[in-house]
C-alpha cells in the first residue's frame, strides 16, 4: 500500500495539486478503484485513469469540507450503475443546502472530466495516426473511426 500512496503523491505533484486537492485525489482514486464508469455517449471506462481523479479532485475540494469525501462514493456508485443515494451527506459539505443539487453537479463534473480526458486521448491518437498512417490498419473501432474522419478531412 505504501508504494501505491507514493505513486499517487507523485501524480498529485506532477499535476500541481494543493495538499487539499491531493487528499481529494487520493480519496477519488480509492473510491474509483476497480469501478467501471458508464457515461452516456462516452461508453464505459475501466480502469478509471488518474487524470480523471486529478480533474475531479478540484471539484471535490470546492464541494466538500477538507477530508470529508465519503459521500462522493454515491457519485461513483451512480456512474457505475450501482444502487446509490442521489444526494450527498449535508454535514460533509462546505455549503449544506441542496445536497441533491450538489450531487448532480458532481455527477456532471465527473462526466466532463471523463469527456476532457477522452478528447485529449483522441487528439494524441490523431497525432500518432497523422505521423504513421499504418496505425489505420488496426481493427480497433475507435482507431477506424478516427482514421475515417481524418481521411474525410483530407488530413491523411
Amino acid at each position: 500500500m505504501m508504494g501505491n500512496n507514493t505513486k499517487r503523491v507523485d501524480v498529485a505533484e506532477k499535476y500541481g495539486l494543493t495538499s487539499v486537492e491531493r487528499t481529494a485525489f487520493m480519496a477519488c482514486k480509492d473510491q474509483m478503484s476497480g469501478k467501471k464508469l458508464t457515461i452516456e455517449g462516452r461508453g464505459t471506462i475501466r480502469p478509471v485513469p488518474k487524470e480523471i481523479c486529478v480533474c475531479q479532485s478540484k471539484h471535490m475540494n470546492e464541494t466538500f469540507k477538507e477530508g470529508e469525501y465519503k459521500s462522493h462514493t454515491n457519485v461513483v456508485a451512480f456512474l457505475s450503475g450501482e444502487p446509490s443515494l442521489l444526494t450527498l451527506h449535508a454535514p460533509d459539505l462546505k455549503k449544506s443546502e441542496n445536497p441533491e443539487i450538489q450531487f448532480n453537479s458532481l455527477v456532471m463534473t465527473t462526466i466532463n472530466c471523463v469527456a476532457d480526458y477522452q478528447n485529449k486521448q483522441d487528439k494524441l491518437l490523431e497525432e500518432m495516426i497523422i505521423k504513421d498512417k499504418n496505425i489505420c490498419n488496426s481493427s480497433n473501432g475507435q482507431i477506424t473511426e478516427i482514421c475515417d474522419r481524418l481521411r474525410h478531412e483530407g488530413r491523411i
